[in-house]
């Protein structure tokens, strides 16, 4: 057995199952931390108000961070693989779809149609994490678990 098989053996399941879903949530918690301590702001953000723009950073780290816990509380259960706290991750997707969607309309105000190849691929995230939310409020109401 190899390096990496016995790395990826080591990580918890959430992890190993769901590595797109850790990767972007920790994508956003630095630009979070950031802009509330100050130390990094954005230029399309300076179209909100300052109260926004602390609430939109605010919103951004808690959505990370409960979308990430939610995700690694995923379980074997039998042959299934379960998430125990989906409540945690909805929320989590619901935060950081809308945080991301914000920026992309900031991006575009602020810049017009020059903020378009940049706001573009925000907005399919934005779109994305919405439908993992909407897909995931469907299976815990059809009872056939995440």
């Amino acid at each position: 057995m190899g390096f990496q098989s016995r790395m990826l053996r080591r990580l918890p399941l959430g992890v190993r199952v769901y590595p797109l879903d850790m990767t972007f949530c920790f994508l956003g918690v630095p630009s979070a931390v950031f802009s509330l301590i100050g130390f990094s702001t954005s230029r399309a953000l300076s179209v909100l108000p300052q109260w926004a723009e602390i609430g939109w950073a605010v919103m951004l780290l808690v959505g990370c961070l409960t979308w990430a816990i939610g995700t690694l509380t995923t379980r074997k259960v039998g042959n299934d693989i379960v998430i125990t706290r989906v409540e945690l991750m909805i929320f989590g997707l619901t935060l950081v779809s809308t945080t991301s969607f914000i920026y992309a309309v900031a991006m575009i105000v602020l810049n017009g149609t020059t903020a378009l190849l940049a706001a573009v691929p925000l907005m399919a995230f934005a779109i994305g994490t919405y439908l993992r939310r909407v897909d995931l409020i469907g299976r815990m109401r059809d009872k056939d678990g995440p």
